[in-house]
Formats: structure tokens, sequence, C-alpha cells
């Protein structure tokens, strides 16, 4: 056989080995997606008040310990608390009754109204011996814009905290070294006086010594 021929042979051995080789090989796995964001939300009902308003209120603080409840559970745990009027301003949505949130309370006789332009929605009830009183559902939820805002202002609240921390740290410090100088101001001022006396005065020195020292640490106290 021509050698032409011998490396036309090896040719097509080669791309054959190749081929089996490309088959036999594990495909790679496909990218995983993005998990989708998700976005926290709440439907939060109040206890019976008196008027819409109260009941709306009471809505709200109840929201609020969700929130915070929702902050502290995050890694690492959020320690800012949740500002009442953010919360109002940020957070309250509008509820509508075709909300499969809402619809999970089965209210028959609920009334959708607006309340700080937000809808909530509203049922009333009569007890007896207090009249007529309402309960309130609102809506809060967590979006992307509230998630950067927690984080600045964790990192604001963390700073106080440092900064807090700092200034009562020095304030003992303060505390000490004011007690120590009036302790060795008194020590030295009985001395003194213990030497120009001949000691005759030594237990009265001694008790103007403990008085001094005494007033003092009050007074630094009281002070700081």
């Amino acid at each position: 056989m021509r050698p032409t021929a011998w490396v036309s042979v090896l040719a097509v051995a080669l791309l054959a080995a190749a081929v089996v080789h490309g088959m036999g090989a594990p495909t790679r796995p496909a990218p995983d997606r993005p998990a989708p964001v998700i976005k926290p939300s709440w439907v939060v009902i109040g206890q019976w008040m008196t008027t819409d308003e109260e009941a709306v209120d009471d809505a709200l603080d109840r929201a609020r310990d969700k929130v915070n409840e929702y902050l502290r559970a995050q890694s690492p745990p959020m320690e800012w608390p949740i500002d009442p009027a953010y919360l109002r301003q940020k957070m309250w949505r509008d509820i509508k009754p075709e909300d499969e949130a809402f619809k999970a309370l089965h209210w028959e006789k609920a009334v959708k109204k607006t309340i700080n332009n937000k809808q909530v929605q509203l049922e009333t009830k009569s007890f007896e011996g207090l009249g007529d009183m309402y309960r309130a559902a609102i809506h809060v939820s967590v979006l992307p814009d509230n998630q950067a805002e927690f984080k600045r202002q964790e990192e604001l609240y963390q700073t106080k905290q440092r900064e807090g921390r700092a200034t009562h740290r020095q304030t003992i410090l303060v505390r000490v070294v004011a007690g120590l100088v009036a302790v060795l101001a008194a020590i030295a001022f009985y001395l003194r006086l213990e030497d120009a006396t001949k000691g005759y005065y030594t237990t009265l020195l001694r008790l103007a010594a403990v008085a001094f020292v005494t007033l003092v640490g009050a007074g630094i106290w009281l002070l700081t």
C-alpha cells in the first residue's frame, strides 16, 4: 500500500476516535437560573377598636412587629428597629378584596376605605355594651428599595451603638481617674495635717478625709 493510502486511513481512524470520544464525554450542566426574588408581604389584622382610625393604627403597630421579626431573622440579624413613620410612608400598600391574602381571611362584611391615602379593609361588629367596633386589615410588603434602606439604616444604627459604647467607656474611665485623684489628694492633705498637728487630731482628720472622698465621689457620679 502506498504511503498516501496509509495517511488517509490514519486520518479516518483519528477522526472516528474523536467522534466516539466526543459522544462519550459528559455534557456540561446548564447554568443555574437565578433564584426568584422573594418579596416578603403580610396582611396584618388589628384588634377590635372603637374607631376605624384606631383600628388601622393598631394594625400598623402589629405590622411593625412583623417587620422587626423579619429584620431579626436576617443573616446576620439586623438590630435596627423599624421606624413607624417609614413603615407608614414606604411599606404600607393598598389592600384589595381580590388579593389572595385577603380572601384567605374570609371576611364576609368587609368595607373598603381609604385612610392616609391607602386602601384598607374594615370589618364592623356590634358588641353588647360597647356598640360598634372596628378592626382593620392592612397590607405591608418589603420591596428592593426597602431592603437597601434597611441596610443603610442598620449601618447607621450600628455606628451610633459603637459611639454610645465608646462614650460609656470614656465616662467610666473619667470617673475612675477622678476618684483616684480625689483619694490621693485626701491622703496627701491628711498626711500634711497629721504631721502639722503632731497626731493630736488623727481620728478627726481621718473622718474628714473619708467624708471628702465620699463627697467627691458622689459629685463625680452625679455630674457624669
